[in-house]
């Protein structure tokens, strides 16, 4: 089941919430075809199901190693080896979920994070990195979720199952966490393409590209509605999403080929 969590300011959680679908929420006064073609650029977004919920959206994540996929631990928690996980139109199966050893539960959003191993390599798509750099405040990224949409004005209203991608600005890095806010045309911080994860769209990837290099820095995982009058999707709410360069070392070591023996 897809999930979205509302989390108060700053960064303590409010109780989980189911959500039917994957969505990405744009601004109203641009054109919905922009942010359809935006998501193309974005191969190695990932979409995690359990084996049998065939033709469902699922939830999401981003392959940052032929055999790995990132994604949130409340997402994890829902897989087990042997279901699925989509790249590039291709079926592979996870063989091993790996939750952040500090998540315990959907309380723990400061370590939403995990990792998948995959029982085989991804083939004709190209890995990210993931960030490890501590400037991320400012930073345009571009968030990339299936199923849904919707704008900042109506919220998510229409589920199509298509893959769309939006840009959003870092309004704060904060330990382990990064904040983002839903600005509307006409607010200092809007993105040209500007849009938030909607309901169901998490642990999908936070992207960005520094000197020709592609990067994952944030992993999606909670929405605060309470700043637009709780209505999820809108103007004005807030996102967070776990920091990947806080989590680079934990992820190196899950992820690192074994040493072979002496």
């Amino acid at each position: 089941m897809k999930t979205l969590r509302r989390i108060a300011m700053p960064f303590v959680v409010l109780p989980l919430l189911a959500a039917p679908t994957s969505t990405i929420v744009r601004r109203h006064d641009r054109d919905d075809q922009a942010f359809l073609d935006l998501a193309l650029r974005y191969p190695s977004t990932v979409t995690v199901r359990k084996a049998r919920d065939r033709g469902e959206p699922g939830d999401a994540g981003t392959l940052i190693d032929p055999r790995w996929v990132l994604t949130a631990a409340h997402v994890a928690a829902n897989l087990a080896p042997g279901d699925i996980a989509e790249v590039g139109g291709t079926s592979y199966r996870i063989e091993q979920v790996v939750r952040h050893p500090d998540w315990r539960s959907n309380a723990d959003l400061r370590s939403d994070i995990a990792l998948l191993r995959l029982t085989e390599p991804v083939t004709g798509i190209t890995p990210v990195s993931i960030y490890t750099g501590s400037d991320e405040v400012g930073m345009v990224v571009t968030f990339v979720g299936r199923g849904g949409t919707g704008t900042g004005l109506t919220g998510p209203v229409a589920e199509d199952g298509r893959l769309r991608a939006a840009t959003n600005r870092v309004d704060r890095a904060e330990g382990s966490l990064l904040q983002f806010r839903f600005d509307a045309p006409g607010d200092s911080g809007v993105t040209d393409l500007e849009g938030i994860s909607g309901p169901g769209d998490s642990g999908g990837p936070a992207y960005a590209d520094r000197n020709g290099v592609r990067y994952v820095v944030g992993v999606s995982s909670g929405q605060d509605s309470r700043p637009a009058n709780r209505k999820e999707g809108h103007y004005k709410v807030l996102e967070y999403y776990p920091r990947v360069s806080y989590f680079a070392n934990w992820i190196r070591s899950v992820t690192a080929p074994p040493v072979p023996p002496l």
